[in-house]
């Protein structure tokens, strides 16, 4: 067995005032936020500053819901978290994703919009983005395609570098004086009170069994969206179901980003470069990359009932009649007739191109076309999913190697899901097809809604829901200020909290929220002894 080189000493007691549990983008943005405040802190972090399989193996859990990435694939357990291979793209939660929304059961944020914005002004920087502004007009030179605004509207991602969050901060962390970083450090326990009103300690073992206990004023949570919930459910001599989760909510709504490319946008000849303007560009003012996307405005949403989303562009690198040849060869093998004698007269008009798509293949060359060339786009839909109480995560009989319970984890999307994705895509087709810019493909799976989830939906690996905002304990698991409901000095950071997701990858809000924390606890560190 390899050996784990310990920073601390086994069997060590370590007397703090502030435990952070995780070390990412929430957990990093947190201790180095405290890194000025007199108080003794501690941030500990499962692995160490590089990968390891060994310490990585103790995501493993088990997908019993919607078909899922493995649970060990799509986090990373080391210093940095899973910003050392996140992509870096970012934006803001809309002031309307805070809204309780009648159509949406259960949405709702206990805080508004313009109480994180200076939060989200701060977050940028420490995400290394331009400035807070998400008006595509401000950023693009080009005349951009006249959508019509009240179907269709064109959004805005600021690229980071990306950020790894581990690499950049860790001198910054390594350099405070009130601060210790603990490494190969997994949680296995945090020990309640009898009356389960505040933690008295919390246990951490590494691979060799060494533990240490620290004893602390104040415990933040920031191990992820999956993980938060597991280290929350662990029972404890004081309860059967764990610590905060006297209403069951604890891993209940667990939420993705729903991911998924509904159709195929054939372009027009004469207008085949529109898309362009849609692929990663820098804007030479800030001197920072951005990505394009459609949307559409929340009156259509509230008019539709349907969920936030949006779609970004990406070039398929075969021509048309290689593309209409597979879709050929789909209605022969399930005996449908929509769209044969179009497919077949692009297959045969195109037939040379066939050959030497064969021929490529044969060679096991790369079935790629000269970028001039693209014919195709392929839309990617991200999607908000609707908070719903049937997806969770839940603890399994089976354990680790560390002797802690593993999870499952039980995906589940609702029907608002299915219809936003259906009426998303043909707003989308309806605006594309009337300003000439191509002509739109929908799945087979868009015109059969009512069918079952095609097996090849994804997630962005965005794990966000399980300990959620509210203004009660009946609906959330922390309130507005991630305090955990009925446990006195017990702190949630991270996209867990999170009561609705919006469309935005959910980085840069992780990273507002987690200041946002380090300001309550600096206002309020007299309060807790």
């Amino acid at each position: 067995m390899p050996e784990y080189k310990n920073n601390f000493m086994p069997g060590e007691k370590i007397q703090c005032d502030i435990c952070i549990i995780g070390a990412g983008a929430a957990g990093i943005t947190l201790a180095r936020e405290l890194s000025d405040l007199k108080a003794k802190t501690c941030i500990v972090e499962a692995g160490s500053y590089d990968f390891s399989e060994e310490t990585q193996n103790l995501y493993k859990g088990e997908n019993v819901g919607l078909n899922y990435y493995e649970l060990d694939e799509c986090r990373l357990r080391f210093f940095g978290g899973t910003t050392n291979h996140w992509n870096g793209l970012c934006g803001p939660l809309h002031e309307e994703d805070f809204y309780s929304h009648k159509w949406i059961k259960d949405s709702g944020w206990p805080i508004a919009f313009h109480v994180l914005k200076k939060y989200y002004e701060r977050a940028q920087r420490i995400c290394e983005l331009g400035p807070m502004n998400y008006t595509p007009e401000d950023w693009v030179e080009q005349n951009l395609p006249k959508f019509d605004g009240e179907k269709i509207e064109i959004g805005l991602s600021q690229l980071s570098v990306p950020t790894r969050f581990g690499e950049r901060y860790k001198n910054d962390l390594q350099d405070s004086k009130n601060l210790r970083i603990i490494l190969n450090a997994n949680l296995i326990s945090l020990i309640p009170s009898r009356d389960l009103s505040r933690i008295i300690s919390a246990k951490f073992k590494n691979l060799n069994n060494d533990q240490v206990v620290i004893a602390a004023k104040i415990y933040v949570l920031a191990c992820g969206g999956i993980e938060n919930a597991r280290m929350l459910l662990l029972p404890n001599n004081y309860s059967s179901v764990g610590i905060g989760n006297s209403e069951g909510l604890v891993g209940k709504y667990f939420m993705e980003h729903i991911t998924w490319n509904p159709a195929t946008i054939v372009l027009t000849n004469e207008k085949i470069n529109w898309w362009r303007q849609f692929e990663e560009q820098t804007n030479t003012k800030y001197n920072q990359e951005f990505m394009l996307f459609l949307s559409t405005n929340f009156a259509m949403r509230e008019k539709h009932k349907i969920l936030n989303y949006c779609f970004y562009l990406y070039p398929h690198y075969h021509s048309l009649s290689t593309w209409s040849a597979a879709k050929l060869k789909k209605l022969l093998i399930t005996g449908k007739t929509g769209g044969f004698w179009e497919h077949l007269s692009n297959t045969v008009s195109g037939a040379d191109e066939i050959i030497k798509m064969i021929f490529r293949r044969f060679l096991n060359e790369k079935d790629l076309v000269d970028r001039q060339n693209i014919e195709l786009l392929k839309p990617i839909i991200q999607v908000e999913q609707a908070p719903n109480k049937e997806s969770c995560v839940r603890l399994s009989p089976k354990k680790d190697k560390l002797g802690v319970n593993t999870v499952l984890l039980d995906w589940k999307l609702s029907e608002i899901d299915k219809r936003t994705i259906k009426i998303a895509t043909t707003l989308m087709a309806e605006e594309i097809g009337r300003l000439g810019l191509g002509r739109t493909y929908l799945t087979d799976w868009i015109e059969d809604i009512e069918g079952r989830w095609p097996p090849d939906i994804q997630g962005g690996s965005h794990h966000m829901g399980t300990t959620r905002m509210s203004d009660s304990p009946k609906m959330g698991v922390v309130d507005k200020n991630s305090k955990v409901y009925g446990v006195s000095n017990l702190f949630i950071a991270g996209s867990s909290v999170f009561p609705t997701v919006g469309y935005a990858n959910p980085t840069l809000t992780i990273v507002a929220l987690s200041i946002r924390l380090a300001e309550y606890l600096k206002k309020n560190m007299t309060n807790f002894t």
